[in-house]
Parts: structure tokens; C-alpha cells; sequence
């Protein structure tokens, strides 16, 4: 009853002075202000350090994909080069001829579509021919420390199929005629190339083929060379023969000087693997999605930039990428031979550490506790204050908070002692108020 009584009579005082509540409320918002801003300042760098960890994480990562990818595809500029000067498959273009010499199948249904094959046996099945592509394939492949990464290539001088490598085997290809078929994937290809001549390497990917997520590139041959002269037959008259000879007819468009192109294929996840891609993150305690931006392109152009690859923006995530968010990972754009990459970096649990809510909490606590102590400390003083005031003249008080003496001088005093018998005994059995 006493602790109610006391609590209520603070209570009153703390609330009948204007003063103590605001002092009390002005410590609890000063402490909670100093404590917030001195702990968010800790909060904003960690999340800073975070933030740029996981924009260098992404940026290695990255450039790592750069580099391989071009070390991937530097050995089709090797091959483009020994069409050009070696010799050895320069007579290939001439005897496959134009289309439709040696046409074997109209419409032959391969993966992805239909096709026309021509017949490459007698041509592209020479042994002498297969070991020096087999010894060209293996020589840059090994240069670029290749092998089990770039798992194919292939050779198409006028634009037909020809030679193949697979897993380090040569072979005869299967005579597919990508500048006379409606295939949608191979007509792509060889419009892009020789039609708006492609500049440098094109690059179409993730794909899934047997050997599971690939990639594959193409890279135009052109003779570079002003062949005008023989198209003059021997009795000097400009003969049609060789003259469309030295002409690719590529869905309707006659293209001169155009010898035919080489690709290769890339595993994907072989590289994915190689690149110890979700280690890295993983030692940072991040996740991440790695994306093809789309938009970053004119999607009316065709091709491995354009809307022939809108269904392969994925490119690799890790396996809480989905709780990603624009609040808990930041993007790192990053500049590729197949456009420009997105990866989405961050914390699936956000980027403050783990000891921001109990700071936060203790912030609160100290700063209501020490606005507790200030309204308790004042309100002990008002009301000390206030039992001196009705237990001594408001004089003497004034005198005594100046440090002066407290002496009040009376003409006319009269002091009367007296004492009542058996008051002690009579006040023990009586309460006050009797």
C-alpha cells in the first residue's frame, strides 16, 4: 500500500511539472540520438565493407569469365588464320560448290529444325585432310589449355558442314547447308555473319546440348582477296561459272568473297566449375544470380545479342538467389563478348550485421533508463524542495540558498514549557488523529 501510495505521489509531482518531463524526455532523446548515431555510424560501414567485398567478389568473377571466354575463342582466329595461309583446305569451298551441287537431302529434319545436306563424302573425308585438321584442332587447344572445356569444332567452308571435331577426334560432318536451309537457328547464323557481316566472334549460349550447358561461336572466313580475274573464262569472256563461284548465295543474297565460317562449343558448366564461382561467394556468405541483360540491346536485331537468346538470360545462380532482392544485394554490370552481363550480389538476410538489433536495443534501454534516472533524481528534489518550503519561511530559504545566516530578531516573545501527565502512556494506546 506504501509502494502504491509513494508511486502515485512521484507520479503527481513528475506530471505537475512541466520542467521534469521535459528534462526527463530531453536526456532519453539526447542519449537515444548520441547512441543511434554512434552505432549506425558502425552499422554503415560494415554494410559499406559488405557491399564493396561482394562488387569485388563480382568483378574477379567476372573478369575470370572475360578472360576464359576469350582464351576459349582465341583458337577460331588460329583456325581462320591456317585456312588462310596454311593451303591446306583452300581447294574445300570449290569442290562443295554452290548450292544445290551435291545435294543429298531437302529438308532433312536434324535437331532444331529442317535442313538441306549436301554430300561431303570424296571431299571432306580424306585422311590426309582429317589428320591436319585433327593436329590443327589439338595444337590450339592445347596452346589455350582447352581441353575438356571446348569440347568440339567444326569447319564449314561454303557455309556447309565439313570437317568436325569431337572430343579430340576428327571427323567428316554431316554436310548441312546453313545458307540453304529454313532451319531457324543455322539461318540465323548465316545471315548474321555474311549478310550483316558480323563484326568478331558470335556468340549464342547457354544452350543445352548432350554435353549439357553449352555455349557455341562462330567466326566468319572471308578470302579478302579481289578474285575479279578469274572470272574471265579462256577465250577471254566473262564467264557466269566462275563468277558465282566466287559467290556464297546466303538465303537469297549473293556474297562475294565469302569462304564459309568455323565454330566451336563451349561448356559452360565445365567453366562454371572451373571458376569456383559459387566457392567464392559462398567463402564471402553471399549469394548471387548471374543474368544476360536483355534490354541492353535493339531487340529488332536478330542473333546472339538479340532475341535469339532472350530465352537463355539465366546464366548461373546459387541456391538461395531467389530471396534476393533490391534491398539486400546490390547489381554489378560487367561488359562480355555476349553482351552485358548482371549479377545480382547481396545477403539473403540483408547486409546489417547481426549485432544491429541488439544494439539498437540497448540504445533504447540505457536511453529510457537514464531519462528514468533524470525524472526520478528531479522529482526527489521538487519534493524535498516542497517540504522545506511548508517547514520554513520562504525568507529564510532565499537566505539560505545565498549562503547567509538565518536570524529573525522578535520584540515581544513569550516561550511556555509545560508537561502533560501520563501523556507518553496515553499517546502509545491513541491513534494520531485522536
Amino acid at each position: 500500500m506504501s509502494a502504491w501510495y509513494e508511486f502515485r505521489h512521484n507520479a503527481k509531482c513528475f506530471f505537475s511539472h512541466p520542467v521534469i518531463v521535459f528534462a526527463s524526455l530531453a536526456v532519453f532523446a539526447l542519449v537515444c540520438g548520441v547512441g543511434m548515431w554512434a552505432i549506425t555510424g558502425q552499422k554503415d560501414a560494415v554494410v559499406q565493407e559488405r557491399q564493396n567485398t561482394a562488387a569485388f567478389v563480382a568483378t574477379e568473377t567476372a573478369g575470370y569469365f572475360a578472360s576464359e571466354f576469350k582464351k576459349a575463342f582465341l583458337p577460331l582466329y588460329s583456325l581462320r588464320e591456317a585456312v588462310h595461309h596454311s593451303g591446306y583446305f583452300d581447294h574445300l569451298a570449290t569442290e562443295i560448290g554452290r548450292y544445290p551441287n551435291r545435294l543429298l537431302k531437302v529438308n532433312a529434319t536434324i535437331p532444331g529444325g529442317l535442313a538441306n545436306v549436301r554430300n561431303v563424302t570424296g571431299i571432306c573425308d580424306n585422311p590426309e585432310l582429317l589428320a591436319k585438321w585433327d593436329n590443327l584442332v589439338d595444337t590450339v587447344n592445347k596452346e589455350q589449355d582447352l581441353n575438356g572445356m571446348v569440347f568440339r569444332y567444326r569447319m564449314a567452308p561454303k557455309n556447309v558442314f565439313c570437317l568436325d571435331s569431337k572430343g579430340g577426334n576428327a571427323m567428316v560432318d554431316n554436310g548441312v547447308d546453313t545458307s540453304n536451309s529454313e532451319h531457324p537457328f543455322w539461318s540465323m547464323v548465316a545471315t548474321d555473319l555474311f549478310i550483316k557481316r558480323w563484326e568478331g566472334l558470335h556468340v549464342f549460349g547457354p544452350f543445352i546440348s548432350p554435353k549439357g550447358e553449352t555455349f557455341c561461336t562462330h567466326l566468319s572466313i572471308w578470302t579478302n582477296k579481289d578474285n575479279r580475274g578469274d572470272w574471265v573464262d579462256a577465250e577471254g569472256g566473262l564467264s557466269m561459272t566462275n563468277m558465282l563461284d566466287d559467290h556464297i548465295n546466303v538465303h537469297g543474297t549473293e556474297v562475294q568473297n565469302a569462304w564459309g565460317f568455323v565454330m566451336n562449343y563451349l561448356d559452360w558448366a565445365e567453366m562454371k566449375k572451373r571458376s569456383k564461382m559459387e566457392e567464392r561467394f559462398s567463402n564471402v556468405a553471399m549469394d548471387f544470380e548471374l543474368n544476360r541483360q536483355e534490354h541492353d540491346v535493339d531487340p529488332e536485331m536478330p542473333g546472339p545479342r538479340g532475341e535469339a537468346s532472350e530465352h537463355y538470360q539465366l546464366l548461373a545462380k546459387s541456391s538461395n538467389s531467389g530471396l534476393l532482392n533490391d534491398d539486400n544485394s546490390i547489381l554489378v554490370y560487367t561488359d562480355s563478348l555476349h553482351g552485358t552481363w548482371v549479377n545480382r550480389v547481396g545477403m539473403v538476410d540483408g547486409w546489417e550485421p547481426d549485432w544491429w538489433p541488439a544494439a539498437v536495443a540497448c540504445v533504447v534501454i540505457a536511453s529510457l533508463l537514464l531519462g528514468f534516472l533524470t525524472a526520478s533524481t528531479l522529482v526527489k528534489s521538487q519534493m524535498h524542495r516542497e517540504l522545506v518550503e511548508r517547514m520554513v519561511p520562504k525568507s529564510a530559504i532565499r537566505k539560505l540558498e545565498r549562503n547567509q545566516t538565518v536570524v529573525d530578531k522578535f520584540n515581544i516573545v513569550s516561550v511556555f514549557f509545560a508537561d502533560i501527565v501520563g501523556y507518553s502512556g496515553a499517546a502509545g494506546s491513541i491513534n494520531p488523529a485522536q
